[in-house]
Order: structure tokens, then sequence, then C-alpha cells
């Protein structure tokens, strides 16, 4: 069976989280009781996946808050791993969490089985606090520093990953020396927010092209100032990536959307995680198919293929192949365009400029200025 890798994205407890942050798009829809993944699903989804698929394997864990599913949930997925792997597979597992539940307990288990860990935090407690809030309106913060620090302990070292707001892009190089020069964290990638996506006492909170370009422009400067190969920005990754022709990792700029989906608690399949709250992109339900039906049939080949369409002014961009029209679910509804498109161009041009020009005075372009 020739079929192209996917990385599954596993929401074992769906859209349940033990947070209500203001920006999330699932904030009022996890009210319900949350349940999770039914073990006998879990252990047959596993079944089949390591039947269809072989070599470096990737399991992402996600929410919501997939913690919120226990030890003994995760204890299953690395028995059943084991058990339907097969020989020369190599699997490797990434959860994302608020961290606001981790213990020596969790801890222990992530360090045991090798577990790769991304936490969510926005900044220095002020800037988290403002979005980041629990059931009961409270502030995250230390709850999320806690866990930080326990992982720490245990000699895990997390990755980063922050939501930034149109009102946030000016205190960014604070969140960056806070998360330098404070945490001590060396890995770090940024979600960009959209109006839209949220409920909507942040509308006009979304971030505009003109932001973006503002928020490339103090990435770079920050890491140029710091000159430390030790810090990885996802974003200056990508950029650097495409400036040079290289593949870059993340699937908003390689054009891979279609080598993920999405599995949620109950057994529908998504094409990612950003578009499994519109019932129409809904690709299946692995409870009434297979998951090779689910992945070979129209619904599944129809987003391939949109993936991969690219937008009119992309055909003759020069960064067309480090670009590939951006994240599917970041795309203009009218004219198929990735909502980003100005900036992103902005950006590789001023990393051409430092790779490839000679600049005497030693200054960082302009990412945020029209180039002509």
């Amino acid at each position: 069976m020739n079929l192209s890798h996917r990385v599954p994205i596993i929401k074992a407890v769906g859209d349940a989280c033990n947070l209500r942050c203001t920006y999330c798009f699932y904030n009022g829809t996890d009210q319900r009781p949350h349940s999770i993944m039914d073990r006998d699903l879990l252990e047959e989804f596993l079944r089949q996946y390591f039947s269809l698929f072989s070599g470096e394997l990737r399991f992402v864990w996600h929410g919501g808050e997939p913690l919120l599913a226990g030890i003994s949930f995760y204890e299953d997925v690395i028995s059943l791993q084991r058990r339907f792997s097969k020989e020369g597979d190599v699997v490797e597992n990434m959860i994302q969490t608020n961290a606001t539940c981790i213990t020596d307990q969790w801890a222990e288990f992530f360090k045991r089985n090798t577990f790769h860990i991304g936490v969510s935090i926005d900044g220095n407690r002020d800037k988290h606090d403002k979005q980041r809030l629990d059931s009961g309106g409270r502030g995250s913060f230390d709850r999320v520093l806690s866990g930080i620090e326990t992982l720490r302990r245990h000699g895990i070292t997390p990755g980063v990953i922050q939501t930034l707001l149109r009102s946030g892009v000016e205190s960014l190089s604070d969140d960056i020396r806070f998360f330098v020069e404070e945490l001590k964290i060396q890995g770090w990638a940024l979600n960009l927010f959209m109006d839209g996506s949220s409920r909507g006492e942040l509308t006009g909170e979304g971030l505009r092209d003109e932001d973006v370009a503002k928020i490339y422009s103090i990435l770079f400067s920050e890491w140029l100032e710091r000159n430390d190969p030790n810090i990885c920005l996802r974003e200056i990754e990508n950029v650097v990536a495409g400036a040079l022709g290289r593949r870059a990792k993340s699937c908003s700029f390689n054009g891979t959307c279609a080598n993920y989906f999405c599995l949620d608690a109950e057994g529908r399949v998504w094409p990612c995680d950003r578009m499994s709250s519109d019932p129409k992109f809904m690709l299946g339900d692995f409870r009434k198919q297979t998951l090779l039906e689910i992945l070979e049939v129209v619904p599944a080949v129809t987003h391939a293929v949109c993936a991969r369409q690219l937008a009119k002014d992309c055909v003759s961009c020069r960064w067309r192949n480090a670009c590939n029209n951006g994240c599917t679910a970041m795309r203009d509804a009218e004219n198929g365009k990735y909502v980003y498109c100005v900036s992103r161009q902005k950006a590789f041009q001023a990393v051409e400029t430092l790779l490839y020009s000679t600049n005497p005075d030693g200054c960082v372009p302009d990412l945020s200025a029209e180039r002509r």
C-alpha cells in the first residue's frame, strides 16, 4: 500500500480543558463533562495505524488539555505502541499542555517514556494572566511555572508556544527577554491570533499583515542581537530555511497540510486541529470506517488537493516554494490567499539581505518597511 506518512494529532479528551483562555476557539464548547477516548477505540486506532505506516512515527497528543485523560491512559498508549510497532519503527510522542496539571508523577512518566513536552505560556505574569484564565477567572501563571519547574527537576526541558494578540505585539521584545533570560527557554514558537477564531470579546485583537511584519522584525532583531546558536525559534528557522531554498519544518511553510490528520475523542477525523470545530471539514468517522478508508476517500483527497492550491499571486511569486500559500486554515475566503502573505514576503527578503548583501552599518533590515 503506497500511502504517504501521516502524523496523527490525537485529542484524548476532545476540546475539554481546565482553562478558559479568552482567545481559544474551543472556549465555550467544552462546558460539558469531558470524556476520555475509549480504550477500545484507542487500541483499534493504534493497531490500524501501525499496520499502515512504518519507520519514524510521531504522535502528537493535543487538546483541550490532554493531561485530563490521566496517566493510566498514556500508560495504555505506551503499552499499545510497543505491542503494535514493528521491527525498525522509531516511535516519538509529543504532548502539548498548559502545564497546570503536571506533578512529579507526570514528570517521571514523561521522562521514563521520553515524551517531548510543549508548554503553552504567553509571557510574564501580567501578559499571561490577562488571557489564560481558569474556569473561576483566575490567572494560571504560577501553576504553569510550577509545572515547568517540576519538569526541569526531572531532567525535561520543555519547549514553549506563545499565542500573540495584536495588543501584545509592542511588548514582544519583553516576552523574548522573559523567556530567554528568566525562564531560560531555548526553544519556542508563536501562534498568531486571527479575528473570528474565538468569541466576540476579542474582536479587533486579530493580527493584521502589518502586525505580523512587525513581529518578524522584532524576532530577527532580538535573535541577531543575542547571537546565540542555542536559541531555536520556529518562525526564524522556517523563514531562514525558505530564504536558503531549503525545506522548512512547519506545515504552514512547506505545503504538507495533508501529511497530518486529527483524531478526536469520539473517533471523528479531521485534517488538523484548527479545522476540528467545523463539521464541513470532517474527513470521516473511525467508529464506522477504517483508517485507510478515511485517509483515501474523497474528503481527504479533496482536502489534500485544496491544501496545495496556490492563489493567483503565488504563481509568479519568487517565494512560492518557500511559502506554499501558508496555512490552509489561514487563507482568505474570497481569494484563497494566505492572509499574512505580504509580511511573509518581507521576512524572506530581509533574511536574503542579511545572508547575501553587504551591510556596512551592521543594521538589521526593517521588515515593516516597504521594499521597492
